[in-house]
């Protein structure tokens, strides 16, 4: 009989890209919103996506490294 191979995974290595991804998606999301803010001001109007798209990625983003800290143990 073969031997089954086995699959070692980092997982705090994971977590932790997990955690970049988050904070990444965080400021991203910023900085739609910073961009719709700007285009509110100087031209009076924004575009739709950017009234959705903003709060959604700062949301997908926070949760996302709250999931990564609270796995990595560093969540209070």
């Amino acid at each position: 009989m073969s031997e089954q191979p086995s699959l070692d995974v980092n997982w705090e290595a994971y977590h932790r890209r997990q955690l970049e991804e988050g904070k990444g998606h965080i400021k991203f999301g910023v900085g739609v919103g910073v961009f719709g803010a700007a285009s509110l001001a100087i031209i009076g109007t924004t575009c739709p996506l950017c009234f959705f798209v903003a709060p959604a990625m700062v949301g997908v983003g926070a949760w996302k490294a709250h999931q990564a800290r609270k796995a990595l143990g560093e969540d209070s």
